[in-house]
């Protein structure tokens, strides 16, 4: 099933005339688990005296909170968040003005400020604090809060691990108090019933039903969970997508992007690209950035609606200036090729820099390719191996093959041979063929490493098996000689072959002295082979596009 995400954005994305109603039922996590519920009560009702003009709001707002109105602090917090309006984005300054109305005693604030520690946002991530800030807010009866701090104890985030607090505080969302557990050893009710009971993920479930039962949107999400992985109910992905449709109906954001992941695999439901795409539409436009994304993904591919770059570039930057640091990543890529944008190097690696800075590993790749040619921003080696370096350790076999460059050849970083053909070797290892090639032609040499013409013969073949011509074409020379693997004429004539189609010059001149010694029996057997060859991509082989 797809991942699920949920950012502190959308939270307050529309906090610029309701942020209190919105901030105090929305869930601001990164959390996989934690659950959205939007209030329908209320959600059109503001403070009296509240100016109409935005500017004067602003300005309303920052004396009310200067003036210690804890509302008035959420609101201008919000506003620091989102940015716009005349306020500067500074996640830093808005979880400033949600610690001082949540030290308050303000419920919604504690709320907020609790999403806050749990995804590091304006501030550090620190789960224990998020548990310390939920409690207060449950403990005034936020039924979210209350939801939330069920889902910590069940998981173990931020405090010892507990079904039995966990199951509580679920049932808590029904009631009007806080669920009194003095034996966390045993389940709820278990005192009242007279006797001893263990706690267990079923009677999580139980009261994970009675919510979803009786409406509410987070519940019903959560028991869709649990029959997705048979926790405390048996498995059923009809179950879990009967209960996941329940919370979208109801506008439960996270419910409408994972039916969208129903509807797309047919996980449940009948497969369905159209219905699929509704649902996202629907969490896109509530300001989801993973479901902006996909949705621009979705246009760009023409999954459940006509392609329309037009409406996937729209999408796309929404998710962007969320800063969705894929999608960053992707609009960069878009300036940078002018596809559906005017081509813009500079704009582009303002992008690749938005998305780098957030640890995206493309985005460094691209940003490191950038300083190395110098488009876009002025030419920098040392900056470039910096980047990539970056993406490297993070496990993008296109910066490890570029890294194992800069090594071998000493562009913006000393030479180091040995650093070159470690970084060779873990790009190899992740199927990247141009380094395969290269360790091949290393190992062939005996540059750096002892020689092992065996251990070229090796890499010259994965890299050959997946196209590359150059690998082509130092196997057949392999073959032909026998030089690492016992000499074949039929092979090598193939090889060859195949490297002369890839546009290996020398290939057709290597093929001729090797078909010398070859009968017309042979030739027409490496002929057969050569036609029905086909490059085979290796698993976890190196994406050269964006991802």
């Amino acid at each position: 099933m797809l991942a699920r995400l949920l950012v502190l954005g959308v939270a307050l994305a529309s906090c610029a005339f309701h942020p209190i109603l919105e901030a105090a039922t929305t869930t601001a996590t990164n959390s996989p688990h934690v659950k959205t519920q939007k209030a329908a009560q209320g959600k059109n009702q503001q403070p009296t005296g509240v100016p109409q003009d935005p500017a004067q709001r602003v300005k309303w707002a920052r004396g009310a909170a200067q003036k210690g109105f804890a509302p008035a602090q959420v609101w201008l917090g919000a506003m620091y968040y989102s940015g716009g309006q005349g306020v500067p984005k500074n996640t830093a300054e808005a979880g400033g003005w949600f610690r001082r109305a949540a030290s308050r005693g303000f419920a919604p604030a504690q709320f907020i400020l609790a999403g806050m520690y749990q995804s590091g946002e304006g501030v550090p991530r620190d789960a224990a604090e998020s548990v310390r800030w939920l409690r207060k807010a449950a403990e005034q009866g936020d039924v979210s809060a209350q939801w939330n701090l069920g889902w910590a104890y069940e998981k173990g985030e931020g405090v010892t691990r507990n079904v039995a607090e966990a199951a509580a505080w679920y049932g808590k969302t029904l009631e009007g108090s806080r669920p009194a557990v003095t034996d966390t050893t045993t389940a709820p009710g278990a005192e009242r019933e007279g006797h001893s009971q263990p706690a267990t993920s079923e009677s999580v479930a139980g009261c994970v039903r009675a919510a979803a039962e009786a409406g509410l949107a987070f519940a019903q999400c959560k028991l869709g969970d649990m029959y997705e992985r048979g926790e405390g109910v048996s498995k059923s992905a009809a179950e879990a997508a009967k209960w996941y449709w329940k919370a979208a109906a109801q506008g439960m954001v996270e419910a409408q992007i994972t039916l969208w992941g129903c509807y797309s695999n047919g996980d449940g439901v009948p497969k369905d690209s159209a219905e699929a795409t509704k649902w996202l539409t629907q969490a896109a436009r509530q300001g989801l950035a993973l479901a902006q994304y996909n949705l621009a993904m979705v246009y760009t591919r023409g999954e459940g609606v006509p392609r329309d770059s037009e409406e996937a570039l729209k999408w796309l930057r929404r998710a962007a200036e969320r800063e969705f640091a894929a999608a960053q990543s992707r609009l960069g890529l878009r300036y940078m090729t002018g596809d559906g944008v005017p081509e813009d190097a500079g704009e582009a690696v303002k992008w690749f820099r938005k998305a780098a800075d957030q640890g995206y590993p493309r985005a460094q790749y691209n940003l490191a390719v950038s300083y190395a040619s110098g488009r876009g921003v002025g030419k920098d080696p040392a900056e470039a191996v910096t980047w990539f370096r970056k993406a490297a350790e993070q496990g993008d076999p296109n910066a490890q093959y570029n890294l194992a460059v800069c090594y071998a050849s000493g562009n913006g970083t000393p030479k180091d041979a040995a650093a070159a053909v470690e970084w060779l070797r873990k790009a190899a290892g992740q199927g990247d063929p141009s380094a395969q090639c290269s360790l091949g032609m290393i190992y062939g040499s005996g540059d750096g490493v002892t020689k092992d013409a065996a251990e070229a013969v090796k890499w010259f073949r994965k890299a050959a098996e997946q196209g590359d011509a150059k690998s082509q074409y130092n196997l057949g020379l392999s073959y032909g000689r026998g030089e690492g693997i016992p000499q074949d004429k039929v092979e090598a004539y193939m090889w060859l072959s195949l490297a002369a189609a890839g546009g290996q010059g020398d290939a057709l001149l290597q093929r001729y002295q090797v078909a010398r010694d070859m009968s017309q029996e042979q030739i027409a057997t490496a002929r057969r082979l050569t036609e029905v060859f086909s490059p085979r991509r290796e698993s976890g082989a190196a994406d050269q596009g964006e991802k």
